[in-house]
């Protein structure tokens, strides 16, 4: 499988790249505080207003910084038995790399499993449904 690497806390995670739809230089989102964190809001994407969720505040609970560096990533997640739309708001973003199944530890499912590349480079995989279960909402 191949992942989008990226950093947060000087450690590295992964997101699988048959989620990701596209990775944009970070635009405004408009603020809305009817949904907790992670939701930060909404961004217009090709005309539809999509929810915005920060990454790192998923991950380690503390707030992305909007630096130069930050990325938005358009993504598909599960909800309700249907693909939606999402936007993750992320920094650190380094590379996407390789990983195969043998290197691969844990199920699917899990919000977390670990890696290796070939390089033998560790990386935590997000599973990106998983780790926003609690806020996805039906947007639509």
């Amino acid at each position: 499988m191949f992942a989008l690497v990226f950093t947060v806390d000087e450690k590295k995670y992964g997101l699988d790249v048959e989620d990701i739809i596209s990775v944009e230089p970070a635009f405004d989102v408009e603020a809305d505080v009817l949904h907790p964190m992670p939701f930060v809001g909404w961004r217009d994407y090709q005309g539809l207003y999509i929810p915005t969720f920060d990454l790192n505040y998923a991950i380690n609970g503390s707030c992305v910084k909007h630096l130069f560096g930050t990325r938005h990533i358009i993504a598909n997640c599960q909800f309700g038995g249907k693909k939606i739309k999402i936007v993750l708001v992320a920094q650190g973003l380094e590379s996407v790399s390789n990983f195969t199944d043998d290197l691969i530890s844990g199920n699917p499912e899990d919000v977390y499993r670990t890696a290796k590349n070939n390089e033998y480079e560790s990386v935590v995989l997000v599973n990106i449904t998983e780790i926003l279960k609690e806020v996805l909402f039906d947007y639509e």
